[in-house]
């Protein structure tokens, strides 16, 4: 079968899902995750990426990889199941009837670079299996707990693939509906083990970003779903345009897909750390990240973005602009956990000196650095009409890739 969706996803990025409790009732103990990044490698088309497409193909010949943000356990409670729901596409010959085997693989590919050619190894670690013979159906796949727990914390790739040549086609993450869902059951932990029952041991859970598990509360505390107030802080890029819907922008692709509370919006077109742009009234960075954080105080989440804009002809003037704004957005939010993302390329490069010295000054002021420079390489089908801004396909990537990213620095993910 070969098989193409030719039509850009439209789809905002991951969405997030929990049965919501009556008045006095405890939280719901299920959460329901999209991923943030999914794409497939077909070897009849070895060189081609499908990172925008609205299907996935599983077969002998072809890998689907699905990246989820996998939330911390809450205290005191373990996973006590796990599923995957998926649904075949409307396609006459999505459905199968080859067995599709669902793994935990390496992490190591890129949405929008994914090919046949570079495509990590399947992983070896089993986590359940499914049979979807026929189009337009859903298919909830059981998967082991035990092995899904030692996932908690952490931003992980699973796989479909199968032995079969019968491709399965399968809606993807950027599909309307029918996005693979991973849904995690929670349980309350049972009381400590006897010290001499191996068996009954627990599983450790690790913390998003720590070289390991850490034997505090801390560790695996979430936040309330919708409850983290973020701000994104940056240039046309953060404010939106090139035909965004209200939201699908960056931002707000990147914090539906954490669970935050919708973001404050504070994006200023052309602008950046040192310059002003051509638009009469609009500052810099330096000039205006003050005034911003005054008046959107106790935020828990501050997203630095930009520095595409200014000049590179001073670049002494530039780290003095990056480290003044990166100083002013420490005293003024303190309690804030500040992230910085460089600056966005069409081309999937380029800002070379600019983008070192944005990371140097971040990591001076202790800052988490993302560089989504590469993020849009090989993706014209992301690109708006005027040839530079991300469409609304290509926010949706873009801000699904930096809530990976994000958790992976460190930032909460919200249940």
């Amino acid at each position: 079968m070969n098989h193409r969706m030719l039509t850009a996803a439209l789809a905002v990025g991951a969405a997030l899902a929990m049965a919501v409790p009556h008045v006095g009732e405890a939280a719901a103990p299920s959460r329901s995750i999209t991923p943030v990044a999914d794409s497939y490698a077909a070897s009849g088309a070895s060189g081609s990426n499908y990172g925008g497409s609205s299907s996935l193909a599983s077969s002998s010949r072809a890998v689907s990889y699905l990246r989820y943000v996998v939330p911390p356990t809450p205290v005191g409670e373990t996973i006590s199941s796990a599923t995957l729901t998926v649904r075949t596409t409307t396609l006459g010959s999505a459905g199968s009837s080859g067995v599709q085997t669902v793994r935990e693989s390496s992490d190591a590919w890129d949405e929008s670079a994914l090919t046949w050619k570079n495509h990590p190894p399947v992983g070896t670690k089993v986590l359940g299996s499914f049979t979807a013979p026929a189009a337009s159906s859903t298919q909830v796949v059981t998967l082991d707990p035990v092995a899904v727990s030692a996932l908690a914390g952490r931003t992980v790739t699973l796989t479909v693939t199968s032995t079969s040549p019968d491709t399965s086609w399968l809606w993807s993450g950027d599909a309307r509906s029918g996005r693979p869902a991973l849904t995690l059951t929670y349980g309350e932990r049972t009381a400590a083990p006897d010290p001499g029952d191996p068996v009954s041991s627990p599983m450790p859970t690790a913390t998003v970003g720590a070289p390991a598990p850490v034997p505090s509360t801390t560790a695996t505390t979430s936040p309330a779903l919708g409850s983290v107030r973020n701000l994104a802080f940056g240039d046309s890029i953060v404010e939106g345009c090139c035909g965004t819907s209200s939201g699908g922008t960056i931002s707000e692709v990147w914090a539906r897909s954490l669970g935050w509370a919708p973001p404050i919006i504070k994006g200023s077109g052309g602008t950046g750390y040192l310059t002003a742009g051509s638009v009469a009234g609009r500052v810099p960075y330096t000039q205006r990240i003050g005034s911003v954080l005054d008046a959107n105080p106790d935020l828990d989440v501050l997203v630095i973005e930009g520095g595409g804009n200014d000049p590179s002809n001073d670049m002494v003037a530039f780290r003095t602009a990056v480290r003044s704004t990166f100083a002013i957005a420490r005293r003024k939010a303190p309690e804030a956990r500040i992230y910085v993302l460089g600056p966005y390329s069409p081309s999937g490069a380029g800002y070379d000196a600019k983008r070192a010295v944005i990371a140097e000054e971040a990591a001076t002021a202790g800052l988490p650095y993302i560089d989504q420079i590469a993020w849009m390489k090989g993706s014209p089908d992301y690109i708006w009409t005027d040839g530079f801004h991300p469409n609304a396909a290509g926010h949706a990537m873009l801000g699904r890739r930096a809530a990976a990213e994000l958790a992976s620095a460190g930032a909460p993910v919200a249940r």
